[in-house]
């Protein structure tokens, strides 16, 4: 993760809906030629409502059928900044749990497997990747026989304690997959599953019924949701399906909460505005400040999970699964800004920061 690298881009009079969709396409074609993806879908919510979507190309690129805004998609490490928000729902509601409640004080079932340094840390550590926990944790698909998402979020809270490089709490800055141990921490305060949670907050009070948790495994004869290609870069050759796609039936892929959130664009992006504060719940603002830990107030991360850039804040998902996204909240304009592309390059993984900033531009 890091900034967008850019500074300032002109704003544009976007106008009629044809002259947004004409723009847009200019902007759409061009990656497309640079970058060969067989479809993309880009959404706009201006204080969470929908004021823009679009939608071009095709879902699989084997088995060519129209890409649209209603599909549901897979938003990756975005996940996190929907994980933030119901912390944050349950904080406001002080249900045992606050912004310093630490891991081992919440779950002694979990902790006490391991003596890891990460149990000391805090919600709001956790939030701002300041809780010591590593990005690569080892051998997550190996939670593919347990019998429920429950079971596999424990196991995959376990692999992250248990994971090397795991330091302690407050002493940096560092990108990580900890959102299963926010999860825990939730599950365990509100006396409810991960996935009620999400029915309670963003189902029901967001009025934002495709948002859910899990990703469906891929099914040439049923699956309706767009999926992940691997592309040659130097030929644009295919070279196969997103990593989710082969393995849907792992329950890591139905239980993560660190990856595993879908829906559908339309609503994504309306979720990410509610998120960011514009839209929604008042309070929703509160949790998107960052209130870091000293001695670290320069950490990039927000309590919600975004990063911060000269626009407002931004968070980039699903790079290692075959697909692309992003989701951009432009603070000028009170406006998020959600963009998915189903393709990746086999070599290195595809960024997609420049299409980003072309798209920020036209809605900043």
């Amino acid at each position: 993760m890091g900034s967008f690298g850019i500074a300032c881009f002109p704003s544009f009079a976007l106008g009629s809906q044809s002259e947004k969709d004409a723009k847009l396409k200019k902007i759409a074609d061009k990656y497309s030629d640079i970058y060969g993806f067989p479809g993309i879908i880009v959404t706009v919510a201006r204080e969470g409502k929908l004021i823009h979507s679009y939608a071009a190309g095709f879902r699989d690129l084997l088995r060519p059928n129209e890409i649209t805004a209603k599909d549901q998609v897979a938003i990756g490490a975005i996940s996190r900044v929907v994980c933030g928000y119901i912390a944050g729902q349950v904080v406001r509601e002080k249900k045992l749990l606050e912004w310093d409640t630490d891991f081992e004080s919440l779950c002694p079932d979990i902790s006490a497997t391991f003596a890891s340094p990460a149990n000391k840390a805090s919600l709001q550590q956790f939030l701002t990747h300041t809780a010591g926990v590593t990005y690569a944790t080892p051998n997550q698909d190996s939670v593919a026989k347990d019998p429920t998402p429950l079971a596999a979020r424990l196991n995959l809270c376990k692999l992250s304690l248990s994971a090397k490089g795991v330091a302690r709490p407050g002493i940096s800055t560092t990108y990580a997959s900890s959102s299963n141990l926010i999860v825990a921490m939730v599950e365990k305060a509100a006396n409810k599953s991960y996935e009620e949670l999400i029915a309670q907050y963003i189902n029901q009070d967001l009025g934002l019924p495709s948002i859910r948790l899990g990703m469906e495994m891929f099914d040439e004869r049923t699956s309706p949701v767009p999926r992940g290609h691997y592309l040659s870069k130097e030929n644009r050759e295919f070279k196969g399906y997103g990593q989710y796609s082969a393995w849907g039936a792992n329950m890591r892929y139905l239980a993560d909460a660190n990856m595993a959130i879908t829906g559908s664009p339309i609503e994504i992006a309306r979720l990410m505005s509610m998120i960011a504060g514009y839209g929604g719940h008042d309070d929703a603002s509160e949790i998107r400040k960052s209130a870091h830990l000293t001695p670290f107030p320069l950490s990039p991360y927000t309590q919600c999970g975004f990063s911060k850039s000269p626009l407002g804040l931004f968070h980039y998902g699903s790079t290692g699964l075959g697909e692309w996204a992003s989701a951009s909240i432009l603070d000028a304009t009170k406006t998020a800004v959600f963009t998915y592309m189903n393709c990746n390059y086999q070599e290195g993984g595809f960024k997609g920061i420049e299409l980003v900033n072309e798209l920020n531009s036209l809605f900043g």
